[in-house]
């Protein structure tokens, strides 16, 4: 039996002899050590990737809103617009968030998940 693992691609080759032992042990001693393994099938690494595709594009989307929100709250104090405008500020109403003079609420409430959705694996 010999093994030829790629951790780039996500992928281990394994030659064995059906006569000493079979595949499904084979998976099931993979499992056991905490690892997917099934056959390989083109039709559903397409699916798996476009599956990872999805995501990814939907995490960058959100972050790229909460962070434009960050930025609109920036903006007004690198400009001192906030002298022009109400000591407080709505600006996340659906999570009731306002801004004060220092704005550290309202920029923290928009990092966090920014962050969070940007960063995870």
């Amino acid at each position: 039996m010999a093994v030829d693992i790629n951790y780039s691609t996500h992928r281990a080759r394994v030659r064995w002899d059906p006569q000493r032992i079979e595949l499904s042990r084979i998976l099931a001693a993979i499992r056991e050590i905490g690892y997917h393994a099934y056959p390989y099938d083109s039709e559903e690494e397409e699916r798996q990737l476009q599956k990872e595709h999805r995501q990814q594009l939907r995490r960058l989307g959100i972050a790229g809103l909460f962070g434009m929100r960050i930025m609109m709250i920036a903006v007004a104090f690198y400009t001192d617009m906030q002298a022009v405008m109400d000591s407080s500020l709505r600006v996340f109403p659906e999570m009731d968030i306002t801004v004060s003079r220092t704005a550290g609420n309202g920029i923290l409430g928009a990092a966090v998940p920014a962050r969070c959705l940007a960063g995870y694996p």
